[in-house]
């Protein structure tokens, strides 16, 4: 089922190829992964907005490392199983301006992992939600290695 958002949607989304399985916790995260590098910028007690939150894997790991987590997720099927672990997950495209303003404002850590390289204007998304930073906040992107053995092996596969 399409989300609700007015805008048009990216070519990449495809509800079916929806595909994160497993859980992550603080006990088996890898240090050395994306998620552990990621949540080693986010003190405890942050206030993190994850953008791409699907359903919501690594927002339950920021929730046991005591943060309080807005989500955003184009999913609504996602979406719905990350309310379990957010405060609050807002449902449809980030690029819609619509749904920016849904978004409330203070974070201390903004998150973008693996989902700037599937928006058409990353740049506009990253300007429009540097005013929902608190004073000294900041922003994390963490964005795919094409020459990682996990994506190559993905491409050679089709």
């Amino acid at each position: 089922m399409p989300p609700k958002a007015s805008a048009k949607l990216s070519p990449w989304y495809r509800p079916s190829a929806f595909r994160y399985t497993g859980i992550l916790s603080l006990a088996n995260l890898e240090e050395n992964s994306s998620h552990g590098k990621m949540l080693s910028m986010a003190p405890p007690g942050s206030r993190v907005l994850e953008t791409g939150c699907a359903n919501g894997r690594f927002s339950r790991v920021l929730v046991e490392h005591d943060c309080r987590v807005v989500g955003v997720e184009l999913d609504e099927g996602a979406a719905s199983d990350a309310a379990q672990f957010c405060e609050q997950v807002i449902v449809g495209n980030l690029e819609a301006t619509e749904i920016q303003q849904q978004i409330p404002d203070g974070f201390d850590l903004i998150l973008f992992g693996d989902v700037l390289e599937h928006l058409a204007e990353p740049w506009n998304v990253l300007q429009a939600l540097r005013p929902k930073l608190k004073p000294g906040g900041c922003i994390v992107i963490s964005i795919p290695n094409v020459a990682h053995w996990d994506v190559r092996i993905g491409l050679l596969a089709g």
